[in-house]
């Protein structure tokens, strides 16, 4: 097959593809509270694309139109047919990572964004532009979470001994007197808190979690020690 005859064989996918897409896109609709500038210009991009399926300037525009509209799925048929009739558009595949980010389709995302980090001819702000997605991606896809806190302060209490205000208390009925120092007494004290918890995503629907968690707290006191 001639280089002429592979062009025009991806010419016609792309124009069936983009054909076949002409009805699910009017069928799906735009965000209902797309601005009705927006939405025009939206019909408009696509019926300008529609026109002219093999310029990718064209495409390009009706995509970002999509994605102001809330079209996702519009948009990221237009670029992917993008990536039909030329494969080494590095920004289109960023582009269309961030668009299954935000569905939460975060294997596709990863896809598109692994291989601009393989393409030695990616240009780095790109590159920049995908790592906080790539991260974000592999903390969602963990099966396996850990989160933690920690808190501290100083407090008073005016019974921190948890004593009788006299010494005259009663012992197995019988009057006694009880040590002045384990009376009502005011003390200030330390005291510091923290909490570990883990979380196993099981991955599955409807969501099964399971989770575990330790607490920690412990303080000591200026004068009445003997309670700590």
């Amino acid at each position: 097959m001639s280089m002429w005859q592979l062009k025009y064989f991806g010419f016609v996918i792309s124009f069936l593809f983009l054909s076949a897409n002409y009805f699910s896109a009017l069928a799906q609709g735009v965000n209902p509270n797309t601005p009705d500038q927006i939405r025009r210009a939206y019909d408009k991009a696509f019926e300008t694309m529609f026109k002219d399926p093999g310029n990718l300037e064209k495409t390009f525009s009706f995509a970002g139109l999509a994605i102001k509209a809330g079209d996702f799925e519009g948009a990221i048929s237009s670029l992917e047919r993008m990536l039909i009739l030329d494969p080494n558009l590095p920004r289109i595949r960023y582009e269309l990572g961030v668009l299954y980010f935000k569905l939460g389709s975060y294997d596709v995302a990863a896809t598109y964004f692994e291989e601009l980090l393989e393409d030695k001819k990616t240009p780095k702000a790109i590159v920049e532009q995908a790592a906080p997605f790539i991260e974000e991606i592999e903390s969602r896809l963990t099966n396996h979470s850990f989160s933690g806190s920690t808190f501290s302060g100083i407090k008073y209490q005016t019974n921190a001994s948890s004593g009788p205000r006299s010494t005259k208390v009663k012992l197995f009925g019988a009057p006694s007197f009880l040590p002045d120092e384990f009376t009502n007494k005011g003390d200030f004290d330390v005291f510091v808190s923290g909490s570990i918890n883990y979380s196993y995503d099981f991955q599955s629907e409807p969501k099964k979690l399971l989770e575990a968690g330790l607490n920690i707290y412990g303080n000591e006191q200026f004068d009445q020690t003997f309670v700590n």
